[in-house]
Formats: structure tokens, sequence, C-alpha cells
């Protein structure tokens, strides 16, 4: 699951945005940059949109990739009018392999 405040301007007030998106082994969205790389060998996944971002908070869940033990790392983007940023990022453990 993924959980936070949604974005705020250099006021800490709301600020508007079009939407959040969370990806799995990349420090780029590859939806905004088709050649994003992995910062790890192995695949870039899209983890979770979040598209209503006129709340104070947002939550949505996502499924672990099929990957091998260890930890990886997850960034958030946010997208508004002028483009995209990095909204954060996270360590990520993974200790077993999926079923």
């Amino acid at each position: 699951m993924v959980t936070g405040t949604t974005f705020r301007g250099e006021d800490w007030r709301f600020f508007p945005s079009d939407g959040l998106e969370v990806w799995w082994n990349t420090r780029v969205p590859a939806s905004g940059i088709p050649a994003a790389r992995p910062l790890k060998p192995g695949p870039i996944i899209h983890l979770a949109a979040v598209d209503d971002m006129q709340r104070c908070r947002f939550r949505d869940d996502f499924t672990v990739p099929d990957v091998r033990p260890g930890t990886y790392k997850v960034f958030a983007f946010i997208f508004y009018e002028g483009g995209y940023g990095s909204f954060g990022a996270d360590h990520f453990r993974v200790t077993a392999l999926g079923d």
C-alpha cells in the first residue's frame, strides 16, 4: 500500500495536481520518459496510479512484483500542469520469493 498527503506548495498549502504514480526500480516515470533505465538489473514496473488528488490524503494498493529477495527503491512522482516531479522515494524489502 502507498499512502501520503497530496501535493503541497512552498507555503505547505494544497496545490492542485493531476495525479501520482509509483514506480519500481527507476528514478524517472517510464510514462514520462520512455527511455527510463532500471536502477538494478530487472524490470521497471508501474506499481500504482492515483488519479484523485483533490483530497488531503491519498491511498492505493499495489501488488509486489515477483522479484528475488532484496532491497529495492520505489519512487513516487507527482504530475501537474507543468510536468512532473519527484514526490518521494522509499526502500522496499522483499524477504521471500512469490508463490
